[in-house]
């Protein structure tokens, strides 16, 4: 009789979890930038990888989260809905409830096959959200120039190199490049790494070594942005206490880049663990999350 009552505890116990993981999100409220910045910072909302999900009645957990939150600018960095996807409505509670704010989406790659991509442009048409499948935008914020740049999903789309030359951000700028994943496909690397060797004088001087490591990081500090914001790798989805992610779709074993904060010299990418799940519908030890980006920029 008791290990029988132990193992209901158990049970229940992992399903509790198993339920917290995936279904309850987290804020994470990140400083990024200067720590020596006096001045007020530029607020980021940063959503990815919804997958069509629903968190609550009306996304309740992720309003809840959010409710009352000053932010300056919104930026969804793709899979907002998936292959399985078969209603518009889950993101567009997500969309209604998005504070007043700039808003800014680049598509990953389940927005490119899912069977509402359609509704999904129609969607972010419809709640004020610009799309920035390679395009660029300026905007002001509290004094400070806001230089965004989207790339096309870097796995099904077409990112355009050409997009990245000349951005990188002046004393008192903000420069941000939106890309869905952290990592590119081997397409795109081949894409920039000819653009990269073509214009680069530094590598022409071998001060730089070519591109060829397919990071969104390594490339974006080569044009001196200031902040790169990821999503996709859904923080592994499923970690093993002590070994931590395993498999990050894109990368090898163990993989490189997972969840939080990345740098390479001045630049720093942060890379959500976005909200939903993909090919299994459960995550462990890495929860859904919704990233508030303070960046103070000197």
């Amino acid at each position: 009789m008791c290990c029988f009552v132990a193992l209901a505890v158990l049970t229940l116990t992992a399903l509790f979890l198993v339920y917290r993981e995936t279904r309850w999100p987290q804020l994470t409220v990140i400083q990024l930038g200067d720590p020596d910045d006096s001045g007020e910072p530029v607020v980021i909302l940063h959503l990815a990888d919804l997958h069509g999900q629903l968190f609550g009645k009306d996304q309740e957990h992720i309003r809840n989260l959010i409710a009352g939150k000053e932010v300056d600018v919104v930026v969804l960095t793709g899979d907002l809905v998936d292959e399985h996807t078969t209603s518009i409505e889950p993101l567009n509670s997500l969309l209604e409830c998005l504070p007043e704010a700039p808003r800014f989406f680049v598509p990953g790659n389940h927005d490119k096959i899912a069977p509402v991509t359609r509704e999904l442009y129609a969607s972010l048409s419809k709640y004020g959200v610009t799309i920035l499948d390679n395009k660029k935008v300026s905007l002001s914020k509290k004094g400070k120039r806001v230089s965004i740049v989207g790339l096309d999903d870097p796995y099904l789309g077409t990112p355009n190199p050409e997009l990245l030359t000349g951005h990188g951000a002046s004393e008192g700028e903000l420069s941000i490049l939106l890309c869905h994943a952290p990592t590119f496909g081997n397409r795109a690397v081949a894409q920039f790494k000819d653009t990269w060797d073509s214009c680069s004088k530094e590598v022409a001087t071998s001060q730089k070594p070519r591109f060829t490591s397919g990071s969104v990081l390594e490339l974006a500090s080569r044009h001196d942005f200031d902040l790169v914001l990821a999503g996709h790798t859904h923080g592994g989805q499923i970690k093993i206490p002590g070994l931590g992610a395993v498999f990050v779709p894109g990368q090898g074993f163990p993989p490189k880049y997972v969840e939080g904060v990345y740098r390479i010299g001045s630049t720093t990418m942060f890379i959500t663990r976005g909200l939903g799940t993909s090919r299994l519908p459960v995550r462990l030890f890495s929860r859904p999350e919704v990233a508030i980006i303070r960046w103070f920029t000197a």
